[in-house]
């Protein structure tokens, strides 16, 4: 299993496929490395639109959810990825 770590974009840079080009450039390392065959999995919370955004343009599927997880009450979510 693969998990990023943390993956932050600077609020005056967001909007312009930074992080959108980091998870892609991640995938591509992994899938070139040929003894890469884990899953890729991450979590975010459940109002973060555009992280989910750019999970499900990537293929990644949620696989889990915790309710009230977060400190604000919020569920986490739980996506992976196959490589």
């Amino acid at each position: 299993m693969r998990i990023f770590s943390l993956i932050i974009v600077d609020r005056d840079y967001r909007g312009q496929g930074i992080g959108t080009k980091i998870v892609e450039n991640i995938i591509n390392r992994l899938e070139e490395n040929e003894e890469s065959s884990s899953p890729i999995v991450f979590s975010t919370w459940e109002s973060n639109s555009t992280q989910i955004s750019v999970a499900s343009k990537f293929g990644f599927e949620e696989y889990e959810r915790k309710e009230n997880h977060r400190h604000n009450g919020e569920a986490s979510l739980y996506f992976k990825r196959e490589i």
